[in-house]
């Protein structure tokens, strides 16, 4: 199994950066995303389970610690 962008891997696409437009809790958001990493085409299941119950400030920032955009 070939896993491109694993962490023991050297990084081939420093710096290289998509954005991708979602609905997060019914307002459109932009995310940026790099490509080659898991799910970065679509928010994936874990993230958006994350995004929809979590109790998030409305100023402050939140990290998604190994799930996609994390």
């Amino acid at each position: 199994m070939y896993i491109e962008n694993h962490y023991y891997r050297e990084r081939t696409r420093k710096g290289v950066y998509q954005l991708i437009s979602d609905y997060v809790r019914g307002v459109s958001k932009e995310l940026e995303v790099v490509p080659g990493l898991f799910s970065y085409k679509h928010i994936d299941e874990g993230t958006r389970l994350l995004i929809e119950y979590a109790e998030i400030p409305e100023k402050g920032v939140v990290l998604d610690l190994g799930c996609g955009y994390g």
